[in-house]
């Protein structure tokens, strides 16, 4: 499996959009206030990402709603922006359970449209370290391997055992160190001699990284004794009654 490295896409804020897309339309404040009948001070705040100086988040989505079309930029992109940053806004803001924060009790804590961009960036680069972990797990990690027959160790005064599992498709099986072929889902089954006493069987399972799937199973053969054959023209003689 290869990996590819890609750049991080530089984020645009709620802020920057707004504020680029009414320089472009060559608007000042004044003049949008009185067209959209909302306070300077809260286009302000919507153009500097400062959300804790508007009413609420109702607001916040109705403003950038309407200050969007205004400007003819996407009014859906821009809202669904905007509760992503108000989102990572109350994580940030979030006060920490400890004394040290009860100290400063009255201090807000004020994001910027650079926290925002780094909060962004922030839960991207997780993402991709998550993705690139659960990846390497995947490649590195033994494959599944399950032994069905035999169950476990058992006993048995049989010559031959019959050795059935499933594995993952991919994987190559070994028994005792010999290759055993495996259908296209990875069932796999085998006769193998036994000898009398205790029979090691090694099951192994190995993809071409990471490391191999191992299951033992110990058999013992029991044989029953057989009486000696008699030397051919021998006579028994019987021991007379009392």
């Amino acid at each position: 499996m290869h990996f590819s490295i890609k750049q991080l896409q530089q984020y645009q804020t709620v802020a920057e959009l707004l504020a680029t897309a009414r320089q472009g339309k060559d608007v000042d404040l004044d003049r949008a206030e009185k067209q959209l009948r909302i306070s300077k001070k809260y286009l302000v705040a919507l153009e500097q990402g400062q959300y804790h100086k508007l009413p609420g988040d109702l607001y916040v989505r109705n403003f950038v709603r309407a200050y969007a079309a205004y400007l003819g930029a996407d009014q859906e992109a821009a809202v669904a922006l905007a509760e992503r940053e108000l989102d990572i806004t109350k994580k940030i803001a979030e006060p920490e359970q400890s004394s040290t924060v009860n100290r400063y009790a009255g201090q807000r804590t004020v994001v910027t449209p650079r926290t925002l961009r780094q909060g962004l960036i922030g839960l991207l680069v997780l993402a991709c370290l998550s993705y690139f972990g659960w990846q390497l797990n995947a490649i590195f990690s033994p494959p599944q391997l399950l032994v069905t027959e035999p169950a476990g160790d058992i006993v048995t005064a049989d010559g031959t055992i019959i050795i059935r599992g499933q594995t993952e498709a991919e994987a190559q099986v070994f028994i005792n160190q010999q290759s055993i072929l495996a259908d296209p889902n990875g069932n796999f089954v085998q006769q193998i001699d036994l000898q009398t006493g205790l029979n090691t069987i090694t099951v192994t399972a190995s993809k071409k990284r990471g490391r191999p799937a191992k299951v033992v199973r110990q058999v013992i053969v029991e044989r029953s004794a057989e009486p000696a054959p008699m030397p051919a023209g021998e006579l028994i003689e019987l021991a007379p009654a009392p």
